[in-house]
């Protein structure tokens, strides 16, 4: 009779409502493992990106430090001759071999105008060193053409020194100690 072959065709059909919800699983499996891949390959890329980041700061900071560190040397070097400078003015008188011998040298301070680096310095020493400079520039001229006094130029000079020293000087070994902190908190050496 019918029943048989109802029983087939009804197994048949069953299996057949089976079959699309297999093929949905894996669709689902496919999708989430492509959601997955993409996730983790955009997760990946962040921290890539981050680190790159990170790197990127850290040797621009280097740069800052070296500069910084050759800046300070070449200041205070450049402090320490126009005190020399006014000593010895004050012991000998000559005023012809002043600008010549005790002049600033300023070999870092030319490469710092060269080098856009330069503007990741803290402005305030920028501006406290080409102050310094420009102010014993005028010292040694008025010096030379002698509109001002040996006695004036010692103290100025003193003066200038001291706020070299309290202020673009002091920055700047904050600035380098903060900058070495940085590196030590991320494990890197200058």
């Amino acid at each position: 009779m019918a029943a048989p072959h109802l029983v087939r065709g009804l197994a048949l059909r069953t299996l057949s409502l089976a079959r699309p919800s297999e093929h949905a699983q894996f669709w689902l499996a496919q999708v989430f493992l492509v959601l997955a891949t993409v996730l983790g390959v955009f997760l990946a890329a962040q921290a890539g990106f981050r680190t790159a980041l990170q790197y990127e700061q850290l040797a621009a900071q280097r740069t800052v430090y070296h500069l910084l560190s050759a800046l300070e040397a070449e200041v205070g070097d450049n402090a320490e001759r126009m005190a020399d400078a006014a000593a010895t003015l004050q012991r000998q008188g000559d005023l012809r071999q002043i600008p010549e011998i005790y002049g600033p040298r300023r070999f870092v301070w030319h490469t710092m105008i060269q080098t856009p680096d330069t503007f990741r310095v803290p402005a305030d020493i920028v501006t406290g060193v080409r102050r310094y400079y420009d102010e014993v520039e005028k010292l040694l001229l008025d010096l030379e053409r002698q509109t001002i006094s040996r006695k004036y130029f010692s103290e100025r000079v003193a003066e200038l020194n001291e706020n070299l020293r309290a202020n673009a000087l002091a920055h700047m070994a904050v600035v380098r100690a903060r900058i070495a902190d940085d590196f030590a908190s991320a494990g890197y050496e200058l």
